[in-house]
């Protein structure tokens, strides 16, 4: 389990770091596309992490909530 929470943590480091590269770009074409595609890929990321590293039930649920806007 550590693995794979350290395999998600890189995975949300790397995703944050590329959007934030191509909202540098913002005036490319499609840059903004696949930089909010991107930081929805963090989010989910980031959240499912979050869910699977807490004990708490009601935090397990709500971090589950706010993740389901990183699967959209």
């Amino acid at each position: 389990m550590l693995v794979y929470s350290i395999c998600l943590g890189v995975l949300v480091a790397v995703t944050t770091g590329i959007a934030f590269r191509i909202f540098l770009e913002w005036h490319k074409p499609g840059a903004r596309t696949l930089g909010f595609l991107i930081l929805t890929m963090t989010v989910w990321a980031a959240f499912y992490l979050l869910e699977i590293s807490v004990s708490s039930f009601p935090l397990k649920i709500a971090f589950r909530k706010i993740l389901y806007i990183g699967m959209t």
